[in-house]
């Protein structure tokens, strides 16, 4: 009994330590503990449904148990491994999020890919070193190194492109064929050179073991630049919001004063006007004083299947919009903004301009949409 809990902690011990090392990437804004549990347990689903995939793919020959050559080795590594194992994290990665109101920053896509394919590696190690049972300690030690960070960096590279097809629709196609394209291709050749490993000659075995050394190696920094790029973007994307903010009230203060200086022209020609008026701006500022914003809870709400392609439509919009009031009022571009001389950087087209600029148009467009259909109306195209 004693032995079956070591192997058991054994194997899973190296799991841990890597969601306990994406979950600190995701401190800032971190995701609820009922989701990540959910996704951990969709990823040791994704198992028994990865076998299943699998097994027509040997019935037709298209790869073997015990491969003897080299190409025999890169069937078995992508059609008996990387293949199915893949799609099936990916099916229970869309079933996670299709409707996960919680996915709303690029490095939560990250995340929740990490979870379903760390579930999984939970669930392959226990069937591996129960079954080495005699040697359990060193292939736990190997498997701790190399197959549970791979599994990781698969879940990575899954997560990665899965968030730039969520938060940019009309980011180039690639994106999505690389949501199943990119772990594939990166489990397919880990397993490929493990798998030839067996069936060459030692010289060219040992060249081998230095290139799987190097490939683990450069597609550890690969995926872990990748999760900082998202953290990155995440990071912009809310200085944005904070700083469209900041510029609305700043643009309401000069409003008021705007105003008040009508006022005070006002009361060279009607001093009893102008103190009516003096008086009542006096009762709107203390009003405004205790003023507390409510905006109608829209979290809950989700989207029929279809809207949310208005999302970036609405989001361009936004933008002409608000461009077209600002030059109205005589504003122009400028590569840094000026009060002084109207000048504004963002005043180009919506194609121009940062992504994090992007993001904040489209969530006032999806905010939009939300409390349309959250206030009980339907859209419909025509």
């Amino acid at each position: 009994m004693l032995t079956n809990l070591t192997v058991t902690v054994i194997a899973l011990i190296p799991v841990v330590l890597l969601l306990f090392y994406i979950l600190r990437k995701d401190r800032r804004a971190p995701e609820p503990a009922r989701q990540l549990v959910k996704g951990f347990l969709f990823g040791i689903l994704s198992l028994p449904l990865s076998f299943c995939m699998s097994a027509p793919f040997g019935y037709f020959g298209l790869y073997v148990d015990e491969p003897v050559t080299v190409w025999g080795s890169v069937m078995t590594a992508f059609w008996g491994a990387a293949i199915p194992e893949e799609i099936a994290k990916l099916i229970m990665l869309w079933l996670l999020l299709r409707k996960n109101r919680h996915f709303d920053e690029k490095l939560d896509g990250i995340v929740y890919a990490v979870c379903v394919s760390l579930g999984f590696a939970a669930g392959e190690n226990l069937l591996y070193l129960f079954y080495n049972y005699d040697n359990f300690l060193t292939v736990g030690i190997m498997r701790a190194l190399f197959a549970i960070p791979a599994h990781f960096s698969f879940g990575v590279l899954m997560g990665y492109y899965y968030s730039l097809v969520k938060f940019y629709p009309k980011s180039p196609a690639k994106n999505k064929v690389m949501v199943i394209l990119a772990p594939i291709l990166a489990h397919g050749i880990y397993d490929s050179i493990l798998f030839a490993l067996d069936v060459t000659y030692p010289a060219v075995a040992l060249l081998l073991l230095a290139v799987f050394l190097a490939f683990c190696f450069l597609m550890w920094h690969y995926v872990t630049s990748r999760i900082r790029e998202h953290m990155a973007r995440d990071i912009e994307t809310m200085e944005a919001e904070q700083a469209r903010i900041r510029e609305t009230q700043q643009n309401s203060s000069e409003n008021k004063t705007l105003g008040i200086s009508g006022n005070d022209a006002h009361m060279m020609t009607d001093t009893t006007a102008a103190d009516t008026t003096a008086d009542a701006t006096a009762d709107t500022m203390s009003i405004s004083k205790e003023y507390t914003p409510s905006p109608a809870d829209t979290s809950g709400v989700v989207l029929p299947e279809g809207l949310e392609a208005l999302v970036e439509s609405l989001a361009e919009n936004v933008h002409e919009v608000w461009a077209k009031s600002r030059m109205d009022q005589g504003w122009t571009y400028g590569p840094e903004r000026n009060d002084a001389l109207k000048q504004h950087p963002g005043l180009v087209p919506y194609a121009d301009l940062p992504e994090a600029e992007k993001d904040y148009d489209r969530n006032t467009a999806l905010g939009t949409l939300k409390l349309i259909v959250g206030l009980g109306y339907r859209i419909e195209r025509q």
